[in-house]
């Protein structure tokens, strides 16, 4: 999802919010305050704040209430190991210890918080196919890096695994069930239903593919990139970092062609440039090409599954906003995928086929 867009649209948490909470967990950090808070980003379970200090720039995680601690634990977990191999050519988030050797904080009000070192870098250039094209070797150098911490075999994950359990638990039958409750039962009823007709069509197509299941970054969307000098210089937001579809990662990465604020964009020039740097080194197998395009609805429409949930926890006009954005955005993206699947698919497997003989 975009999120660049979502916090332009929303009402932000603001600044004056969430400061008592960043001095409090800062605090922890710095002996004395020596920093600037900048701007600061929301998402469904975290706010982030730059950090400015004499001795460098600084990302501040505070998670909210429903970021379970196990979930912290385990994407710092994860972060440790990516940044335990050497030969990578961009960043993962590092940990900066407290002034007690703490990698989370926990702050009186319950929450909890970690601070990171800042990556150089900004959020890619949806027009600028350069961005495209380092985000598809970007891709491909987190497959293998998640390839590489992936030590034990992992069991088979199904559709329905992956579209009703991996963002949220929502049965199928509690998300239909949902979807009969207002708004979605009126003011997106149409939209609504072209989801639960593609969950269905999706579950369907993929009921008996076999797909590579590895640990995936699990959000690995365009705005989770950071690029410096046309090449990725980070990769952030792990936490959702789980078990999953390998190829899922590259459906998230190449996602946000469905949101760029041109309504003439390129959506084919956009993919065929990212193919283009994935497919240098990047590693798919046949089975995995073929379903790129159906893979790619199914990160949207498991978006959205999450969203309803989201949407029945807390129906706040924030949430509200992002469900109809969704809706809104999706229900011309899901037509426009479903006109280029082959040149999709095409865009990726022509370039593997070269690749392969070349290297023969």
């Amino acid at each position: 999802m975009n999120v660049i867009r979502i916090n332009k649209e929303i009402k932000k948490i603001t600044m004056e919010q969430v400061q008592d909470d960043a001095r409090e967990a800062l605090s922890h950090y710095f002996q004395e305050e020596c920093w600037e808070l900048e701007r600061n980003m929301t998402g469904y379970s975290h706010v982030t704040i730059f950090v400015k200090t004499p001795n460098g720039s600084f990302a501040l995680r505070i998670y909210q209430s429903h970021a379970p601690l196990d979930n912290i634990k385990q994407e710092h977990a994860y972060l440790e190991k990516l940044n335990s191999l050497k030969w990578l050519s961009f960043e993962f988030p590092r940990i900066h210890p407290s002034l007690k050797g703490e990698t989370i904080v926990k702050l009186s009000n319950g929450l909890h918080a970690t601070l990171f070192e800042r990556i150089p870098g900004c959020c890619p250039d949806m027009m600028n196919l350069k961005h495209w094209t380092a985000m598809g070797r970007g891709t491909a150098e987190v497959l293998k890096a998640f390839d590489a911490i992936t030590t034990e075999a992992l069991p088979p994950m199904s559709a329905s695994d992956m579209l009703y359990n991996f963002f949220t638990p929502l049965s199928r039958e509690n998300f239909v069930k949902q979807t009969k409750c207002p708004p979605f039962v009126d003011e997106f009823k149409e939209e609504a239903n072209l989801f639960l007709k593609e969950a269905d069509l999706i579950e369907k197509s993929l009921e008996s593919v076999k797909l590579p299941v590895r640990v995936i970054h699990g959000d690995l969307h365009a705005y989770n990139f950071l690029i410096f000098e046309d090449k990725v210089s980070g990769v952030v937001d792990l936490e959702l970092t789980k078990p999953g579809w390998r190829v899922m990662d590259v459906a998230a990465a190449i996602s946000n062609f469905g949101f760029t604020t041109d309504e003439n964009s390129d959506i084919m020039g956009c993919i065929d440039a990212f193919a283009s740097g994935f497919c240098e080194k990047g590693e798919l197998t046949e089975e995995e090409l073929k379903v790129i395009p159906l893979v790619l609805k199914m990160r949207y429409v498991s978006l959205f599954i999450a969203c309803v949930d989201w949407y029945s926890k807390d129906k706040s006009e924030k949430v509200r906003f992002v469900c109809r954005m969704l809706l809104e955005s999706v229900t011309k993206i899901i037509p426009a995928i479903n006109k280029d699947s082959v040149r999709i698919v095409q865009a990726f497997a022509s370039r593997m086929k070269n690749r392969s003989k070349k290297e023969k």
